[in-house]
């Protein structure tokens, strides 16, 4: 419950005493209570907790009547903590109330309901389309509330990085009415890409959940299992920003892999689908992955003639198909999480090429710029690699 108008200090000491007065004083007034006072947003919040069964009365105006009745259900019904605000309600059943709760006391603060709840664990695993476990995640432990219509469980895991919601109808445990889950990347902000904590296991779970894979969910209370559920989620709100997130990050790590630099996770500036699609192409280029996709038919590339173009004939005179590689300067430079990565030289291999000159000979200066037709001969491929630093 929020009051006001209670005394301010900035001197710790004086807030501690403060705050033990108040609690003293309140707790002799009613001793089937125990007290717990804060200074939360500008606002003294006293919570009252009864060491014992306390009978007490709500007298709710009547203008304030529609929103206690909606309140209190979602409270008796469904076990969810609510907040009403206290005007227009006194509180009776216990000389504390009328000190610590009085109309004046109340004004502009509010009641938070909060049920009753206990420890729970949730376990979750990724089911293939043959129902065989891919991913397990660690246990999620929280809270279990019921209320007479639906329990809950609100928990985390993964040192709270991890967090899920779930809700089922008390008279059909197996049917969720509601299940939300999702990551708090500001646990983070600031890391090293490389290093961060839990990334493999949260990574493969919505990879699987995303590409259709199968939610299995078992809540267990003290050992003993309350119900399970199976749920295909991967078009639940959210999954695809979350999978998109986690992608992005799993290709800044190979790349920082790769090039043996640090990059930080950042959540601003936020990156784009463009940007996304050239860090992906990067990394594909540091796999040394074909590329073209078969769909090379031809291209052509400038040689440089020495004297009397003695290494154009020499690459015409060669009767069999040819291994070309070249190197191009190093591109613009790739952001990722708004750091600028700088790339090194691309280097393209070309395999199984014939080639054709584009000028007569006689034309040829030494040092002229010859352009050349390469033509794809049978087995050709064509794949790109980054020239690496030795150490890298």
């Amino acid at each position: 419950m929020a009051l006001t108008g209670l005394p301010v200090s900035f001197a710790p000491k004086a807030i501690d005493n403060v705050h033990r007065a108040t609690i003293q004083v309140l707790e002799q007034l009613d001793p089937r209570f125990s007290i717990e006072t804060s200074y939360q947003k500008r606002r003294t919040v006293i919570e009252l907790r009864a060491r014992e069964k306390v009978p007490f009365t709500f007298d709710v105006s009547p203008t304030a009547k529609p929103d206690w009745a909606r309140q209190l259900a979602a409270f008796v019904k469904h076990g969810d903590e609510v907040r009403i605000p206290a005007e227009g309600v006194r509180l009776k059943g216990s000389p504390l109330f009328d000190r610590a709760l009085s109309p004046e006391a109340l004004a502009g603060g509010y009641f938070v309901l909060t049920p009753n709840g206990k420890r729970a664990v949730m376990k979750l695993r990724v089911l293939n389309k043959d129902r065989t476990s891919s991913v397990v995640m660690d246990d999620v432990t929280g809270e279990l509330a019921a209320g007479t219509e639906t329990f809950s469980f609100r928990g985390r895991s993964c040192s709270e990085i991890f967090s899920l919601t779930a809700k089922a109808h008390t008279t059909d445990p197996e049917a969720l009415a509601d299940l939300s889950f999702g990551i708090n990347f500001d646990h983070w902000v600031g890391l090293d890409v490389a290093k961060l904590p839990y990334f493999d296991k949260l990574h493969a779970f919505y990879s699987q959940i995303a590409g259709g894979c199968v939610l299995e969910l078992a809540l267990e209370y003290q050992g003993m299992q309350l119900y399970t559920a199976q749920e295909s989620v991967s078009d639940a709100p959210g999954i695809k920003a979350i999978s998109v997130i986690l992608e992005y990050t799993q290709r800044a790590r190979q790349l920082a892999r790769g090039l043996s630099k640090a990059i930080t996770f950042q959540l601003s500036p936020p990156f784009d689908a463009e940007g996304h699609t050239r860090l992906a192409e990067v990394v594909s280029i540091m796999h040394g992955l074909p590329f073209g996709g078969g769909t090379l038919t031809s291209g052509r590339f400038t040689i440089i003639a020495d004297e009397g173009a003695n290494n154009i004939l020499a690459l015409e005179a060669y009767d069999r198909p040819h291994r070309i590689s070249f190197v191009q300067e190093p591109a613009e430079p790739l952001v990722v999480f708004g750091q600028q990565i700088e790339l090194p030289p691309l280097k393209t291999v070309l395999d199984n090429v014939v080639v054709k000159r584009e000028e007569s000979l006689a034309s040829i200066q030494d040092g002229d710029g010859v352009p050349v037709t390469w033509l794809p001969a049978p087995g050709f491929t064509a794949t790109q690699t980054y020239e690496l630093e030795p150490d890298s």
